[in-house]
């Protein structure tokens, strides 16, 4: 008995340490469909209140890896541009999501 609950101890401690992800990505547009390079992302996890950030590059594409699974609010601010927001947004185990902003004019 004792041999047995070594092992199952010795193989639920590899488990136990796995954390379960996601990620979330994207791209930044303007009205025509231009690159937004530069974009600031903000993922907001509803049920834990923190937060990850991201810019987009050159190409206006941006990345969020390792993403705890939840539900997040997204938003994406430019200059120049209204801010984009999407909610409740659910992420499960090992999803790739993504998320477009086309990005309108105004302050």
């Amino acid at each position: 008995m004792k041999r047995l609950l070594l092992t199952i101890l010795f193989l639920s401690a590899p488990l136990a340490a796995q954390v379960i992800t996601g990620s979330l990505y994207g791209a930044v547009t303007d009205p025509t469909g231009a690159i937004v390079p530069n974009a600031h992302i903000t993922a907001t996890s509803t049920e834990r209140g923190n937060t990850r950030a991201a810019g987009s590059n050159d190409k206006g594409e941006w990345v969020l890896t390792l993403m705890p699974i939840g539900t997040y609010d997204i938003k994406v601010d430019a200059p120049g541009f209204r801010s984009f927001d999407r909610t409740g947004i659910a992420l499960s185990a090992e999803d790739n999501i993504k998320i477009d902003a086309r990005l309108e004019l105004g302050a």
